[in-house]
């Protein structure tokens, strides 16, 4: 059972208020009580802005826009509190108050009155569902964000205001272009200090190129149009600009984190001949799971039972992950964290029903090839889950319009699909121009889920997967479900096991380049050295600056904080400073420590 809901306002980096349930399973909410630095709070001070202070169920509508909202229920009635970013204050601080009276019979009464709720809200408080974030110089701020409108087109916003401790408000249209509305854009982020957005319209692919404002004592990002949509290609600007998609960024990494674990293998065969550095020799593909499991998956019946994919020695292979995450917790029974994750804490796996590469039993007819799932197990209530894994795959798979597909809709598919897919999708042309999602989404019934695990970051697969839910009737439309391989790993951080499951999660990570520093705004504590906590302690003790301090993928440091009543900033690379815009004294508290 949940224990605790966070609530956000201005961005990730820090909570504005969180909810308890207490030993009476009720949910009492506390305020910040003192702030600690490095994006951490106590919360100690309860709120008393409304009587009695508990309540039965609480929902969280957190928003990265300065306004969030937090649904109360008491005796089977809601009300609604409103949670904004106080502006007159120099430090982060929030308001609470109450908006609405717990005299509703249903939350949606309020959701529907209050729309902006729709419009902001997002599925997982640490990070921004249904927008793409533009990162230039680190994961502590995004430089724009780009959101997808009720007409499926992408606007782009940048940084209008930095609210501090690494939160900003994104409410400033970009007029860099006279279309202010894309059909799909695409990411390129870097920390470097420069990186780009891809921008389509009507099959034409622009660029705008982010730089940082060095010239700005706060942090600041210009952006700037470099090419107009006249590109027929997106590759044809990637190219030009030697800049690389998110996916091909993934198979670079994966292929210098087995030259570093994998010192004396060698590079792998692609079907063109060439060899990469991502794939591992055919002989050597055993490596590609994870070595806390790897023995005893290797050893047992489950690997006897698995059709092996062509490609499963590629590091990116969406098989092996499925595998790696999977299998051990199988094995410790632990599966049923996803069914929390799900919403279904009450659920409890039958362990003997699960499986990899699971078979369909409706479209296995005739002879015909049946629909696999990467993974599946029943409930003891019978409920079932068919899994569909994606990492850095280019799309879901659509299919030919030939004779023999076209069959294969009209004896098979057309009559399952009657079912559970709306009739405005249930045409031929539809069905194969979604092939995979579309056979998939069939398996929806009363007492069975479709669960798509997918990263972020993959935004071709991110909005199919988001869009699947429109697709099914209404009936069906919450056993679709969305999970986030960055978010997984955040629950699987939060989970209390043993040392082996730890290493093997860690691993995985590490493998899969997931976690908080990828596209979200958290900072990770965790990973910033000892001497940079120390460092945050000084600087409030000394000079009483409240600071905090976040690290990207190749080590670089981002201190900001409040110096007086200015925002200052610090970037540190190796063990020199950049830039700083805090004052002398603190700069040079800073380079003494870093000369320690």
């Amino acid at each position: 059972m949940k224990t605790e809901e966070i609530f956000f306002c201005s961005g990730a980096s820090i909570a504005a208020a969180i909810g308890k349930l207490n030993n009476h399973n009720k949910w009492e909410l506390f305020g910040i009580s003192e702030i600690l630095g490095m994006g951490n709070a106590k919360y100690e001070t309860q709120l008393s802005f409304y009587k009695p202070v508990e309540f039965d169920r609480v929902i969280p509508y957190n928003s990265f826009s300065g306004v969030s909202y937090i649904g109360i229920c008491k005796n089977k009635k809601w009300g609604l509190f409103k949670i904004t970013v106080d502006e007159n204050s120099a430090l982060l601080k929030f308001n609470c108050n109450l908006i609405e009276d717990v005299n509703y019979a249903d939350i949606k009464q309020l959701e529907e009155k209050y729309p902006i709720m729709k419009r902001d809200c997002y599925q997982d408080a640490k990070d921004e569902n249904g927008a793409t974030l533009f990162f230039c110089t680190d994961a502590f701020s995004a430089a724009a964000i780009g959101k997808l409108n009720s007409d499926h087109k992408w606007k782009l916003f940048e940084m209008s205001k930095i609210l501090g401790m690494g939160c900003a408000k994104y409410e400033n249209q970009l007029g860099i272009h006279k279309l202010a509305e894309f059909d799909e854009v695409i990411p390129y982020n870097s920390f470097s200090g420069v990186s780009y957005i891809g921008i389509c319209q009507n099959k034409k692919w622009g660029l705008i190129k982010i730089t940082e404002d060095e010239n700005s004592t706060l942090l600041k990002f210009d952006c700037n149009l470099i090419e107009n949509v006249n590109y027929a290609d997106i590759q044809q600007l990637e190219k030009k600009y030697s800049i690389m998609t998110w996916i091909d960024g993934i198979k670079e990494y994966l292929g210098v984190y087995k030259s570093k674990k994998y010192e004396d293998v060698k590079d792998g065969q692609y079907k063109d001949g060439r060899y990469y550095p991502h794939i591992f020799p055919y002989d050597c593909r055993n490596l590609n799971l994870l070595e806390t499991y790897r023995d005893d998956f290797l050893q047992s019946d489950w690997s006897k039972k698995i059709n092996f994919h062509l490609y499963f020695h590629h590091l990116n292979s969406s098989q092996a992950m499925c595998i790696n995450f999977f299998y051990p917790l199988i094995i410790e029974k632990k599966i049923e964290m996803i069914l929390k994750k799900l919403g279904l804490e009450n659920e409890k796996v039958d362990y003997t029903t699960v499986k990899f590469e699971k078979e369909s039993d409706i479209d296995n007819k005739n002879g015909a090839r049946p629909t696999i799932f990467d993974f599946y197990f029943k409930t003891e209530s019978k409920k079932e889950f068919y899994f569909e894994i994606k990492y850095i795959e280019n799309e879901f798979g659509n299919a030919k319009k030939d004779a023999v597909h076209e069959k294969k809709y009209h004896t098979i598919y057309q009559e399952a699909a009657q079912k559970n897919i709306k009739p405005v999708f249930n045409n031929c042309v539809n069905f194969l121009a979604n092939y995979q999602i579309m056979r998939n989404l069939i398996h929806v019934s009363e007492n069975s889920y479709v669960v798509f695990i997918i990263p972020k970051n993959n935004t071709k697969i991110k909005t199919q997967a988001d869009d699947a839910k429109d697709i099914v009737i209404e009936t069906y439309k919450d056993k679709v479900k969305v999970l986030y391989w960055d978010c997984l790993y955040e629950l699987i951080e939060e989970q209390k096991w043993g040392d082996k499951l730890k290493i093997h999660f860690e691993e995985f990570k590490r493998k899969y380049k997931l976690g908080r520093l990828q596209d979200s705004t958290k900072r990770v504590k965790d990973d910033l050295d000892k001497k940079v906590d120390q460092l945050m302690e000084e600087l409030y003790k000394k000079y009483e600056i409240i600071a905090t301090a976040s690290a990207n993928d190749v080590g670089d440091i981002l201190v900001r904080g409040i110096d007086g009543d200015k925002e200052a900033y610090c970037i540190i690379r190796g063990i020199q400073i950049e830039k700083s815009t805090f004052n002398k004294e603190a700069t040079a508290l800073i380079k003494e420590y870093l000369a320690k």
